[in-house]
């Protein structure tokens, strides 16, 4: 799935992306466990901000910085240069 940059990107669409990516830990992905769910992710238009706001399943998750990577990854292979992406733990 690429997203239409003409189009406005949604917050929900933007959550159907991430949900699939594998836990690193878990065999469960990201969505499953809900440390991304469809409330996490939100999205300025007029800035090109998308910020997600994850949370790993345990406080301390050493795992966490390797989640933000997956996230970004996937997200820059889906969308444009003009998004900038930023997250939060």
């Amino acid at each position: 799935m690429t997203l239409d940059m003409d189009a406005a990107v949604d917050p929900l669409e933007i959550y159907d992306i991430l949900r699939d990516i594998k836990d690193p830990e878990f065999p469960s992905s990201l969505g499953e466990l809900n440390v991304i769910t469809d409330d996490s992710v939100a999205v300025d238009e007029k800035t090109g901000h998308i910020l997600i706001t994850f949370t790993p399943t345990v406080p301390h998750c050493h795992l966490a910085n390797i989640i933000g990577l997956c996230i970004r990854a996937k997200l820059n292979s889906h969308l444009s240069l003009h998004h900038k992406l930023t997250g939060r733990c």
